[in-house]
């Protein structure tokens, strides 16, 4: 069969030129599924894929070549449903890049032993960029939503919403991988037996982690981080974010309402961000943080308001934590669960293998919180924190 006419030549060099073609669905190919297909389109690495009107394209769809971009037309408002039969979206091909972009991806639901990314599953590749897309409705074992293995992922405008997972409900990314989260919300996402209602991250220890400009609102775990599990990383950077009305409160001892954080190895900074009626049972219910020997986190310019735990808002325990121009607002320590109720807004302590708490507090502001010891702040033993 002929390339199809819609193909466009782009030049490289003077001299030198690669063939870019483009494929219009329905127009050059009556189906996603034939377009995708290189023993049918002939589609190559480097080429498009355009999806025209605002229809749903049903079935389960493998992206069998590297280098591919999937977007919709102009104006138009493309829907790939897999009508719960499998993984929408599944990249078979390693050391690939692939952009999704002005895509609604729903209803995935994993079949089979390998239950995982029911929205997109990709393990091996080089980058996935999702842009101005829709994730909704996906359920799977992990990463409702995305399941990434090994691959860089970049997720800009966007919205994952009602995706379900036992950890990761939106998202769940591991080992080698970087993850850019940019102007992206996550919204009644669930870890329905584990961490990370909105996303669950636990990658090595050279590989960083930034979300920016985002929001994060009604999301649910069973274990740590109602929000974002967020774990074995080197780098993790929280700029301009909102956490609202996330929980972990399925026992007596679920951790980080909004965010739990550990093993970051290098630095953890949160700056400009808000965490705004968040809930646990256990500690922290913004945020739990469990921090090594030379690991630190710092909050810069950042609210804490209305958010409710058995073990303050933020729960700081080994490590250097340290506060700047920040605000605790009405937080507090005793909702019922496993821990004493103590520090209302900050709690510092050591761990369990003795590794101490340091920290700095600065031009902090702490307003009605409230706690059994400590309504604004409680230092445990051996724990060093100045407040200036």
């Amino acid at each position: 069969m002929t390339r199809a006419l819609t193909a466009i030549a782009i030049a490289a060099t003077a001299g030198t030129a690669f063939a870019q073609e483009t494929f219009v669905v329905p127009d050059d190919f009556p189906t996603l599924q034939q377009a995708l297909d290189p023993n049918v389109s002939g589609i190559d690495p480097g080429d498009i894929v355009v999806l025209r009107d605002s229809v749903s394209y049903v079935g389960t769809f493998d992206v069998l070549v590297a280098d591919l971009t999937i977007r919709a037309a102009e104006g138009d408002t493309p829907v790939l449903d897999a009508n719960g039969a499998g993984t929408v979206i599944t990249v078979n091909i390693a050391n690939s890049n692939l952009t999704l972009e002005g895509l609604t991806i729903e209803d995935g639901g994993r079949v089979g032993n390998n239950d995982r990314g029911s929205g997109i599953d990709v393990v091996n590749a080089g980058t996935v960029t999702v842009r101005g897309c829709v994730i909704r409705n996906n359920a799977s074992s992990g990463g409702g939503g995305l399941f990434a293995r090994n691959t860089d992922i970049v997720v800009e405008d966007s919205v994952f919403r009602n995706n379900a997972g036992s950890n990761g409900g939106g998202m769940f990314v591991l080992d080698n991988s970087d993850v850019t989260i940019r102007n992206t919300t996550f919204a009644d996402n669930s870890a329905i037996s584990g961490n990370g209602g909105g996303v669950d991250f636990d990658l090595g220890s050279a590989n960083v982690i930034t979300i920016e400009d985002s929001t994060f609102t009604g999301n649910s775990c069973t274990v740590h981080g109602g929000a974002a599990d967020l774990q074995d990383a080197g780098f993790l950077f929280i700029t301009d974010t909102v956490f609202t009305g996330n929980t972990a409160t399925q026992s007596a001892d679920d951790d980080g309402g909004a965010l739990f954080i550990e093993r970051i190895r290098s630095k953890t900074s949160i700056r400009g961000c808000e965490f705004d009626s968040n809930l646990a049972n256990g500690n922290g219910g913004a945020v739990n943080s469990v921090l090594g020997n030379g690991e630190r986190v710092e909050y810069v310019d950042t609210r804490f308001i209305g958010n409710e735990a058995s073990g303050s808002a933020v729960a700081s325990a080994g490590g250097q934590n340290d506060y700047f121009n920040c605000e605790f607002i009405a937080n507090t320590a005793l909702r019922a669960g496993n821990e004493n109720g103590d520090g209302g807004a900050i709690r510092f302590t050591r761990l369990n293998d003795g590794t101490r708490a340091f920290g700095r507090v600065f031009n902090t502001i702490f307003d009605g919180n409230t706690g059994n010891l400590g309504g604004a702040v409680v230092i445990g033993r051996g724990s060093t924190v100045d407040i200036l």
